[in-house]
């Protein structure tokens, strides 16, 4: 899906491919996945787990391990360069500096035997050569940034002395030391409790405007999309099936699959007597479809659908899926 205006784009995925080799034949975990990100702009990337989200988001960084997904194939070009394309250390001059990562869980994302402030130091090196006062000095900075208390004394704290909220603040601090123009954040809130969360996203937030930093949020929450998120991209199966405005997603989906996903989100002021769910089950990985990837589980599905595999359909400038018979 790549017909959407990308003029301007600070990260431009085109036809985007990775795949690993089981037996004879190569099995795409993402599989023709096209995309853009401009400056300053927030996308949500929204799917069922499995469906490539946070493949996508590492592949960015091509931080996919070469021995478990050596296919790849496509372009991801950032300010026109392509990642794909780039040498060792080309990389290691993007990574951390232009591009940063916040993944899923801070428990793990943290190494347990360097000191907090060591950790954010080592970031803050990626920027270049500083005297060890300029350095100290930007650590307790990048902590206050996040709005972690006595920054001072929590540098010579260590990771297990820290709550969740802390540690995912300091994950934080990390990634956006550098003040990154683009930050992909994959379920950072997912070990949060529902008051933590609400202020590490707005958190993040502030931070975006500060920094006019583009965001990549990979969620499967749609409540954190509505709040975090100008477009969105849902995946499903390793392909992305509708792109459009966070407000087009909710008041006038296309796919029956972001219909249902929709649906499946339980409402406040209603009464609810049970959760709604998706039947069926997505394609395992390596399995052969024909087709539509949906057409199983879709309540719309009719033969077409299950012989032969969707064109993307344009519905407005802003608005494309992946579907034969999208919703009207």
């Amino acid at each position: 899906m790549n017909q959407l205006n990308t003029s301007n784009a600070l990260l431009e995925i085109l036809d985007l491919k990775v795949g690993i080799k089981r037996e004879e034949r190569v099995i795409n975990i993402l599989d023709g996945v096209s995309f853009s990100i401009k400056e300053g702009e927030s996308l949500g990337i929204v799917g069922e787990s499995g469906s490539g989200k946070s493949t996508m988001g590492l592949s960015v960084l091509r931080l996919t391990p070469h021995s478990t997904h050596p296919h790849t194939s496509g372009q991801i070009l950032f300010k026109g360069r392509d990642i794909l394309a780039m040498d060792d250390t080309e990389l290691q001059k993007l990574r951390g500096k232009e591009i940063s990562m916040i993944l899923q869980d801070p428990m793990t994302s943290l190494n347990p035997v360097f000191r907090i402030g060591d950790q954010v130091a080592e970031a803050i090196e990626s920027i270049g050569s500083l005297s060890d006062k300029d350095k100290a000095d930007r650590v307790i900075n990048a902590l206050e940034r996040v709005q972690i208390p006595a920054p001072e004394t929590r540098v010579d704290a260590w990771p297990h002395q820290l709550s969740g909220g802390m540690k995912q603040r300091v994950v934080g601090a990390i990634a956006l030391a550098s003040q990154p123009k683009l930050l992909i954040a994959d379920e950072p809130t997912t070990a949060l409790d529902v008051t933590i969360q609400a202020q590490y996203l707005q958190l993040l937030k502030d931070l975006q405007q500060e920094f006019n930093m583009a965001l990549m949020f990979i969620t499967h929450d749609f409540g954190v999309v509505a709040r975090m998120c100008d477009r969105v991209c849902v995946m499903y199966a390793g392909q992305i099936v509708e792109t459009a405005s966070v407000h087009t997603i909710f008041d006038q989906p296309a796919h029956w699959y972001t219909e249902a996903l929709i649906g499946g989100v339980p409402s406040l002021d209603g009464k609810l007597d049970k959760l709604v769910s998706i039947p069926g089950a997505p394609p395992k990985l390596g399995e052969t479809t024909q087709g539509c990837r949906f057409s199983a589980r879709c309540p719309n599905s009719k033969d077409k659908c299950q012989i032969r595999e969707p064109d993307v359909m344009h519905i407005s400038d802003t608005h494309e899926v992946k579907c034969w018979y999208p919703r009207e």
